[in-house]
């Protein structure tokens, strides 16, 4: 068979190279037809937000949650975190399944994990604004929170935080000022116009806060003061000091009454308090 073969392929060499690209193709398609153990599929860590808070700060519902590690991120290959806003009755159960809140849910908001990595903090934070308008007073916002890889997969929702939005509530002190002394750091203000809703401003009184680069934030006052000034005489130099003005709701039983978390309108002051000649800084914003 071998010298059939060879003489064969010395009197036609075209046809010997066909007989040996047949026999090429042949193996060929025998290799590409092996098939071995099939591969498990990638998997990454589960990443869900935990203690998802909402609060409303005048006009404001802010939602808050711990800010993830960098490790379980980059582990969890998430590219951004979205929040879901369900409205509902104040009277329907709050125990619900996943599938019924997405059903009716709809995302108000996402941040980008890059937006979550340069957060200062241990804390996330997302703002709902609210529309003073169309705020109704039997309703509830249901919120949850669900972080999404890079593959386009939703992780698992964080748990539940509920709002009931209230529109008596103030606006923001107005006008204020701080007077810098080697004593004293005073705090004056005006009481502010009006609620959220344009209705007379609902004061029952303010409490102060007080907070360092190193350290956290402390309430000066030990009761609501009434009136619209504070003096803070407890303080050191070359420090650099953020006080808070927070307005107590006049009606608190009504916030006893309920799980939510209220803060009203306010003001953040930041004062550089330096040796030598009295100085103010009037740098102000509002939460």
């Amino acid at each position: 068979m071998k010298t059939l073969v060879g003489t064969y392929c010395k009197s036609s060499l075209t046809s010997c190279s066909c007989l040996l690209v047949l026999l090429f193709l042949q193996l060929a398609v025998l290799g590409c037809g092996r098939v071995g153990d099939p591969l498990p599929p990638i998997r990454y860590s589960t990443l869900v937000p935990e203690s998802v808070l909402a609060m409303q700060r005048g006009s404001e519902l802010i939602i808050t949650w711990p800010k993830p590690t960098q490790i379980s991120l980059e582990r969890s290959k998430i590219v951004r975190a979205e929040i879901l806003r369900r409205e509902e009755s104040a009277t329907d159960p709050k125990r619900l399944t996943e599938e019924s809140f997405i059903d009716n849910a709809q995302i108000i908001g996402s941040l980008s994990v890059k937006d979550i990595s340069e957060i200062e903090g241990k804390t996330v934070r997302f703002v709902d604004i609210l529309d003073p308008e169309n705020i109704d007073s039997s309703k509830r916002y249901r919120y949850a929170v669900r972080y999404v890889q890079f593959t386009g997969v939703s992780l698992p929702l964080s748990s539940y935080a509920f709002a009931e939005p209230i529109t008596t509530v103030a606006k923001a002190p107005e006008e204020l000022n701080v007077e810098v002394s080697q004593t004293t750091i005073k705090l004056s203000w005006k009481v502010p116009a009006e609620n959220i809703d344009l209705t007379p401003a609902n004061v029952s009184g303010y409490n102060i806060y007080r907070k360092t680069k190193n350290q956290a934030e402390e309430l000066l006052s030990p009761t609501p003061v009434t009136i619209t000034v504070f003096e803070d005489r407890k303080f050191k130099f070359e420090t650099e000091y953020t006080y808070r003005i927070r307005i107590e709701y006049s009606n608190t039983s009504s916030c006893l009454e309920t799980v939510n978390l209220y803060e009203h309108g306010q003001y953040t002051l930041n004062v550089q308090i330096s040796t030598g000649n009295s100085s103010t800084d009037t740098g102000l914003k509002c939460l």
